[in-house]
């Protein structure tokens, strides 16, 4: 499905991030060369999400429930939420 929505769209995988729930979500996107967050949820926190470059408990909300940083492949200050903001940073070459 990635794939024929970066055709679609006319979107390069190297300018995109995908928000996933799942360890299938993960797998589709990272071999669709799309970088990844991952969120845990009651259904599947036991899934193997070690594929993602972030792993998160949830994304947090500024007025609510603030996340954990359960791992990331490049160091990620996370102070409970992820702004669009911070994950483009993220994501920037070096």
């Amino acid at each position: 499905i990635y794939f024929l929505a970066l055709d679609e769209a006319h979107l390069d995988p190297e300018n995109c991030v995908v928000i996933e729930d799942s360890s299938n979500g993960v797998l589709a996107a990272k071999s669709a060369a799309l970088k990844v967050i991952a969120t845990t949820s009651a259904y599947t926190v036991d899934e193997d999400l070690s594929g993602a470059d972030v792993v998160l408990s949830c994304l947090g909300d500024p007025d609510g429930e603030k996340g954990c940083l359960i791992s990331s492949r490049r160091t990620l200050e996370f102070e409970g939420v992820l702004g669009i903001g911070q994950i483009m940073d993220h994501f920037k070459e070096p």
